[in-house]
């Protein structure tokens, strides 16, 4: 187990039976959201009008069961779960008087961003033969996204006088439960072959909704609506099988073949995905190795090119939204020097068809306007770069540097204009240095540096007001909701994901001492994560700050960042 001032963890296995039955069980909590808490509070004490509070926190659970019957059966039962909370609550008051007398004005937000799963699975695993050995797993799991925004405002001279009041809620969640079985099989009938071939179903149950909650003053009608596919059972087939051949002590060759199949909706989609890799050995130092894969996938990754929370789903294709197929081909050479170093480069190129986007105007916060399906359109993409890797596994120091200069777009008719715009998840460059020294038995140190091109993201370059009445309310902010205007909003903008976030980098840095006595191993760890206070963003945000005094308003962009420099010291117990 381990005690630290960021999280703690704690680790038991064993046996149960002596070589024959064995168990494993590790739970683990940050409470980064603990201790920034005083701070947030020294820091909004200072603050007359505005506070605002926030925090993170992650916890997970997992536990394993194994057990040998004999030399051909054994039996392994696993399960997981764990779950990512975010929140965030702002509160702004204000007094000004609009010449008769003293008008106070106030606004709350909270808003909510959660996403887990929960998985187990029960794998027995038979030794047929010397030939032949199997593998038959049954697993579920539940996956569940949640995000909600509560949000009120108002403006009274005093708690008989209301001018104006509005009550917001919203929420949307997606769900995903799966129930499978699958059976893997490895042949190895000759020295020069390894054959490997089984298949599987998986029967699915998505469950995107959205929840819309609207109380307003001012004679408004109120507003409570549920929306939403509740349940759409869909069935995935797959079978495989593959051969990995050496043709001779410098060449091998693997050759499979993949065929999925996915019912949903009284629509079957269905697909035969050749896939072919061959590794050549130059020399005893160099390698060359290239592949070629097609696949079909059933998930789409619905990304949110807009500012605010990271609310990316997870929908599936549909009777009419298809599967999205890829093809992938990549070339690379890997080589040694002197058993010591060990560089790598390799180059890919990938195309992509039946992709989807959310349509020009539309994002996550119209979902409560119906089905999801209405949102978005259809489009190609492609993406492509090159992956260097140098590693040191030997000696008192060891590491490795890795970059990748990589490109990923999207064109898609109906968004701007057919223009070629990058991917939500486009990063130029991707740089990670790796480094770990040990002095002795008891003290090694490490330190590690990462680097991200900021992704992209949809801002708009003007927004102005329609000078004709609209007649629904429009709601305008880093949320999706905030003041209301009798106009509708107008926004003009170059193409897609026109801006990019700011670079993430970070420096982690850590040392550790050991001390052993008897079988028990002591550990000491300190050190620091983000050790120069990188102000890396989780969000941006358009904040419309308002003049009570002047009736006007201004529009500001903003970034949130939630871990900064955060030093640790963790202590961990090994028996």
């Amino acid at each position: 187990g381990s005690v630290g001032m960021v999280s703690s963890k704690l680790t038991v296995e064993g046996p149960i039976i002596k070589d024959q039955t064995s168990f494993m069980l590790s739970g683990r909590r940050s409470y980064y959201d603990i201790l920034t808490l005083p701070v947030q509070m020294a820091v909004n004490n200072t603050m007359d009008e505005g506070k605002v509070r926030f925090g993170y926190f992650l916890q997970d659970f997992n536990g394993k069961i194994n057990h040998k019957f004999n030399q051909k059966h054994r039996l392994y039962l696993s399960f997981y779960t764990g779950k990512d909370k975010f929140y965030l609550r702002d509160e702004y008051s204000n007094s000004y008087n609009d010449g008769f007398s003293s008008v106070n004005y106030t606004y709350e937000t909270d808003a909510g961003l959660q996403w887990g799963n929960f998985t187990s699975a029960l794998r027995w695993n038979y030794t047929i033969n010397n030939e032949l050995f199997s593998n038959v797993t049954a697993t579920v799991s539940n996956y569940k996204f949640f995000v909600s925004e509560d949000y009120y405002s108002r403006e009274d001279r005093g708690n008989d006088s209301i001018l104006y009041e509005n009550d917001y809620y919203y929420e949307y969640y997606t769900q995903i439960r799966d129930y499978a079985i699958k059976a893997d099989f490895d042949y190895v009938p000759a020295k020069r072959h390894y054959i490997r071939f089984g298949g599987g179903a998986t029967y699915h149950q998505f469950s995107p909704g959205v929840t819309v909650e609207q109380v307003s003053g001012n004679n408004q009608p109120s507003i409570d609506t549920s929306y939403g596919n509740i349940n759409m059972p869909a069935v995935a087939l797959f079978g495989y099988a593959e051969d990995d051949i050496e043709v001779n002590s410098f060449t091998r060759v693997n050759i499979g073949l993949h065929y999925s199949g996915f019912m949903i909706e009284d629509t079957y989609y269905q697909s035969f995905e050749p896939r072919i890799s061959a590794r050549f050995l130059v020399n005893p130092d160099l390698s060359v190795k290239a592949s070629y894969v097609k696949m079909q996938q059933y998930l789409h990754l619905l990304a949110n090119t807009t500012i605010g929370l990271p609310t990316d789903l997870w929908v599936p294709a549909t009777a009419r939204i298809k599967p999205q197929q890829a093809h992938q081909a990549a070339l690379g050479t890997a080589y040694s020097l002197n058993n010591v170093y060990e560089f790598s480069l390799e180059g890919y190129y990938k195309t992509m068809h039946n992709l989807i986007e959310y349509r020009e105007g539309a994002s996550f916060f119209e979902l409560n306007q119906g089905d999801w399906q209405d949102l978005v359109t259809n489009g190609s993409g492609e993406s492509y770069g090159i992956e260097f890797l140098v590693r040191k596994n030997t000696g008192k120091l060891n590491g490795w540097i890795g970059y990748t200069l990589s490109w990923s777009e999207r064109t898609f008719e109906e968004i701007s204009f057919g223009q070629t715009f990058p991917y939500s998840y486009d990063s130029r460059h991707d740089i990670s240095i790796v480094g770990s020294y040990t002095f002795n038995k008891k003290w090694n140190v490490g330190a590690s540096w990462v680097f991200r091109t900021g992704y992209p993201f949809t801002l708009e370059d003007q927004k102005y007001y329609s000078p004709y009445p609209f007649l629904d309310k429009n709601y305008d902010s880093w949320w999706g909701f905030g003041e209301q205007d009798s106009r509708k909003v107008i926004r003009d903008f170059d193409h897609r994901n026109n801006y990019r976030m700011p670079n993430y980098h970070r420096l982690d840095i850590g040392a550790n001492r050991h001390n052993y006595k008897g079988k028990t191993e002591r550990i000491l760890s300190f050190g620091a994560y983000n050790a120069y206070g990188r102000a890396n963003p989780f969000m941006i945000f358009t904040q419309e700050e308002y003049y009570p005094e002047s009736g006007t308003s201004k529009t500001e962009l903003k970034q949130l960042s939630i871990f900064t420099f955060l030093p640790y010291i963790r202590w961990t117990i090994k028996f």
